[in-house]
């Protein structure tokens, strides 16, 4: 009986590891076809409102392939069709990590951003309104409503100059006339706030600001003019209550300061 030369032997180890090579492709190819179609499923279920469905199949993809942008673009959408903003906001953020060149990627991020600051601001969450809306205007620096957003969260975090930087910076660009009002009147809004606190530095740096704005306010230069008063600065304090009886020549309070001022 004749024995396999070594040819034999080499030709058939050759044949086995081709197999195996054919084997793992497919099933490598099997996996890739796998994540696609989780994926199509995924859209599909999200389109038809789905969206736990949904996310359960965009989760199966990024456990098969953590760097699927679309799979944490698409898990980002599906959040924010729950109104769940942070995690909307972490996986538009991994996604724009892993794609940053993908065109549709950063309005979803500033869509969570926005939509998320302004849940916080209603929910009483200063701190975690600020930072959103502020990664917010970081990509979208001309929104003049978003300002006012962030304004309103400063105001009630009781940061009055943060507050009075975002109206200016609200003001300086293009919005609508109804934006602007807003802007103006939330100086006058967060003066008051500042005052009843007793942060007569707060109180008068938003008054100066509105008074600039709206010079003919008559209620608003008597409280910074006593303001003024309560600081030491009575040189502004009484220049400020003259420019009241131009307006209103029959202010009793103006008239009072200039006329019999009390004690400091």
């Amino acid at each position: 009986m004749s024995q396999a030369g070594p040819g034999k032997h080499v030709g058939r180890l050759l044949a086995a590891l081709l197999l195996a090579v054919s084997l793992a492709g497919c099933a490598t190819l099997g996996m890739v076809e796998s994540i696609e179609s989780l994926l199509a499923q995924g859209k599909e279920l999200f389109q038809s409102g789905n969206y736990g469905e949904a996310l359960a199949k965009f989760q199966a993809v990024i456990a098969r392939d953590p760097k699927s942008w679309e799979a944490y673009l698409y898990t980002a959408r599906t959040y924010i069709a729950q109104k769940s903003w942070g995690p909307a906001i972490d996986n538009a953020r991994t996604a724009l990590g892993l794609a940053p060149s993908q065109g549709d990627v950063l309005p979803v991020l500033g869509q969570a951003l926005l939509e998320g600051g302004r849940d916080s601001l209603q929910r009483g969450q200063y701190a975690e309104a600020v930072t959103r809306l502020r990664d917010y205007l970081t990509q979208s620096p001309t929104d003049a409503h978003a300002y006012l957003d962030l304004a309103r969260a400063h105001l009630g975090a009781g940061s009055w100059s943060d507050a009075l930087g975002a109206v200016q910076r609200g003001l300086g660009q293009n919005g609508d006339a109804a934006t602007r009002q807003d802007l103006i009147a939330s100086l006058r809004d967060g003066a008051r706030q500042a005052l009843a606190k007793g942060d007569l530095k707060g109180g008068i740096g938003l008054l100066e600001e509105y008074v600039r704005r709206d010079p003919r306010e008559v209620s608003a230069l008597v409280d910074l003019g006593k303001a003024y008063w309560q600081t030491g600065q009575q040189g502004e304090a009484l220049g400020t209550f003259r420019r009241v009886l131009e307006l209103n020549p029959g202010q009793t309070d103006a008239l009072r300061y200039l006329l019999n001022p009390p004690p400091r």
